[in-house]
């Protein structure tokens, strides 16, 4: 091998190395405590935003209880998925959309996920969501669900940077 195509390969494995190397570094984004995993439940409360959903302002402490649930100043609430289950009006078959936001308490909201699920033939429609890597929802912000009030979300707190 000549010169010249020594040091083009030197080069572009050292480019190589040293972009493996940064991306190696980064590592997904994960709880790093327990306490920092959260189940949230709706309360009953109507959103105020452009969908009308319900709040999950209630969290799943664990032992059986549920607490009020707001997101710290200084941390987002990653939701990695949710689970929501609906009775229906329409026909078996039929399908049933929910729509998954994050509201401001003026009414403002940003959409984050949609599912659809098939009408049973007892009345009822739901689904299993995994958002990956996860949607972010800012401190001062509420989750929402069109989903009805038997729905669970599951995330974590981070660090807001």
């Amino acid at each position: 091998m000549n010169s010249r195509a020594l040091k083009s390969t030197s080069l572009a494995l050292c480019v190589l190395a040293c972009s493996v190397a940064t991306q190696s570094q980064a590592g997904p984004l994960a709880p790093t405590k327990a306490s920092q995993v959260v189940v949230l439940l709706p309360d009953g409360t109507e959103c105020p935003g452009d969908v009308h959903g319900y709040a999950m302002r209630k969290m799943d402490a664990g032992n059986g209880t549920a607490v009020d649930f707001v997101i710290p100043a200084g941390q987002v609430l990653v939701v990695t998925g949710y689970v929501w289950r609906k009775t229906s009006v329409l026909a078996a078959g039929s399908a049933e959309d929910v729509i998954l936001t994050s509201d401001a308490v003026t009414g403002e909201s940003s959409f984050l996920s949609t599912d659809r699920g098939i009408v049973s033939t007892n009345a009822t429609a739901g689904g299993n969501v995994t958002l990956s890597p996860g949607v972010i929802v800012q401190s001062g912000m509420q989750l929402c669900l069109t989903g009805g009030l038997v729905s669970r979300a599951y995330g974590f707190l981070a660090k807001d940077n």
